[in-house]
């Protein structure tokens, strides 16, 4: 779907300082601040500072810094105006705008659990670092499915050297019955971990064993990301958002 900006529009004035604003937060990706006809008590706009004409195009073309930054630009600008902390969590578990980039599953003070579209290997790098950087104090788990025809061929794995280098625990999903359905070659746990030339990264193939690993995962001050175009073999991403409620 085309987008046609227009640079006269009235949120990019205001984000040019030509008209001017009662600003509540600004960031280096995002605005926000009183509207000038409220509709309630307190009614404040978040604008990401980008060329995007709808939440749709921001959604489906913003990069992961600026995705991520426009997420926590919500939560903080909540809790400013005295949202708690565990209602905000409820309602943007539930908001599905930004269905498929960097949604937010769960969370709560201590935890995060993001799902994202991301599968290939500059997408999966930009995210990870994205959410690397703004959370540098939590442990970043990562986890990625290989699930597209591109992502499951032998020639193609090496792309992925140091995509998920930004995490401090790293986690690899694929099964073999998506390489026989795809017709494509045999790959091997040994080969993921030589393409992925990660220390310690965990391989994993069956969905019941990732289930388990990350059922024992320990969520405080941890974000999870979970990147995939896949469903992980059927996982109940759901089940696993309650850790973080």
């Amino acid at each position: 779907m085309g987008y046609t900006y227009d640079p006269d529009n009235i949120f990019a004035k205001i984000l040019r300082g030509e008209i001017p604003n009662k600003t509540v937060l600004e960031t280096e990706h995002s605005l926000a601040f009183e509207d000038i006809q409220p509709q309630a008590p307190v009614h404040v706009l978040i604008i990401p500072k980008g060329r995007y004409v709808s939440f749709d195009h921001f959604s489906a073309a913003a990069s992961a810094d600026e995705i991520v930054d426009f997420t926590r630009a919500i939560a903080a600008v909540c809790q400013q105006m005295g949202v708690d902390a565990t209602e905000f969590y409820e309602a943007m578990a539930t908001f599905k705008g930004a269905a498929r980039r960097l949604e937010l599953l769960a969370g709560n003070d201590s935890g995060y659990l993001f799902k994202d579209f991301a599968h290939s290997p500059s997408k999966a790098q930009a995210t990870t670092r994205a959410v690397r950087e703004q959370y540098p104090g939590k442990k970043l788990v990562a986890c990625l499915e290989l699930h597209t025809y591109s992502s499951l061929n032998a020639d193609f794995l090496s792309d992925y050297r140091g995509s998920l280098d930004a995490a401090d625990r790293a986690l690899v999903f694929y099964t073999p019955e998506a390489l026989k359905i795809k017709g494509l070659e045999e790959i091997s746990p040994e080969d993921i971990q030589r393409a992925f030339n990660l220390q310690h990264l965990e391989v994993y193939t069956e969905t019941a064993a990732l289930r388990e690993a990350l059922e024992d995962l320990e969520v405080s001050d941890t974000v999870l990301l979970m990147m995939s175009s896949g469903n992980y073999g059927g996982l109940d991403l759901e089940a696993l958002a309650g850790k973080f409620r």
